[in-house]
């Protein structure tokens, strides 16, 4: 199985006033999260809604949409409204889905997830955190009293809808003020670059580690928590 997470408009009418190349943003945006998912290796893939928001107006178009698959097959979408990650899973190998769910706490800002599945229902999630946020502006425009650190995010039952998450600061201040989601098309500050990650250790019987690396500082973070 082979799959890509993404984010889209929803329908053909939204490419008159959704925020792409060409044309100016208006009343629509990125307000769907897909899954491909390709059963022969790639040569042909398979489109599925993920979560449609019923409001037009709010955008996943944020680096990035994210997916893990955890050892029994069940596969994890986290994203981001460029103000808080969420999640959804599928047991049927990304046919359908449940979520979204809350990652992480209802302040501040939280973007750039990144995923690393363990177990099954064992999650851990990784993004770049800061306690400002006004309502208005977007991460683009933030600042510079705006401090950003690394969050860390870890569920052992994420297959449980609305199941508790631990959560934890994994770096010290590592950026102030505004962060560009736009990728190669930024025109901002993009210092924290694109390349985020987390990966846990597959070491049987020993605690659960996992470690957070961010491509600014090239620093790597590691938290440990019972399997």
């Amino acid at each position: 199985m082979i799959y890509q997470s993404y984010s889209a408009i929803t329908t053909a009418a939204e490419t008159a006033c959704a925020p792409q190349l060409g044309v100016i943003a208006g009343t629509c945006n990125y307000h769907g999260v897909y899954m491909a998912v390709s059963t022969d290796g790639g040569a042909t893939f398979t489109d599925y809604p993920v979560y449609i928001n019923p409001d037009p107006t709010v955008g996943y178009g944020h680096q990035f949409v994210n997916v893990s698959v955890d050892s029994a097959g069940n596969v994890n979408s986290v994203y981001t409204d460029g103000h808080h990650v969420y999640y959804s899973f599928s047991s049927d190998y990304g046919k359908t889905w449940k979520g979204p769910f809350l990652v992480t706490t209802t302040s501040g800002t939280q973007i750039f997830p990144w995923s690393s599945a363990g177990d099954a229902g064992k999650l851990d999630v990784v993004y770049y955190q800061t306690p400002y946020y006004d309502g208005t502006n977007t991460p683009d425009n933030y600042p510079m009293s705006a401090a950003w650190t690394v969050g860390f995010a870890q569920n052992l039952n994420a297959l449980t809808p609305r199941s508790s998450w631990s959560r934890q600061t994994a770096s010290p201040i590592n950026h102030f003020g505004g962060v560009c989601e736009s990728g190669v098309t930024c025109t901002g500050n993009r210092d924290l670059f694109d390349d985020f990650g987390v990966a846990a250790s597959p070491t049987p019987g020993s605690p659960r580690s996992s470690t957070a690396t961010t491509s600014s500082t090239r620093t790597r973070q590691i938290r440990r928590a019972a399997t």
